[in-house]
């Protein structure tokens, strides 16, 4: 600890901000990292889930067009063989 008519050297204003430093790491950097990788993960996840629903609902419009052309194609040939 320095007193009121001591010099500050540098090595002590070094050592000060060093150890500064690695207490903000550790109370402050760290905990806010692991809350972002943790809602990174979160937001992740749901995109993901989103996509594959979205994939499964495009299958589907799919599944009903091929159907809808098939069916188109069936109901010309009825209507050409009762011309």
């Amino acid at each position: 600890m320095v007193k009121d008519n001591d010099l500050v050297t540098k090595q002590y204003l070094e050592e000060r901000f060093s150890r500064f430093e690695e207490e903000i790491e550790e109370r402050l950097l760290k905990p806010l990292r692991n809350d972002l990788a943790n809602m990174k993960d979160e937001i992740i996840a749901k995109l993901n889930a989103r996509q594959e629903e979205d994939d499964v609902h495009q299958y589907s419009h799919q599944r009903i067009n091929d159907e809808l052309t098939g069916h188109e194609g069936r109901i010309s040939i009825l209507e050409t063989s009762k011309s």
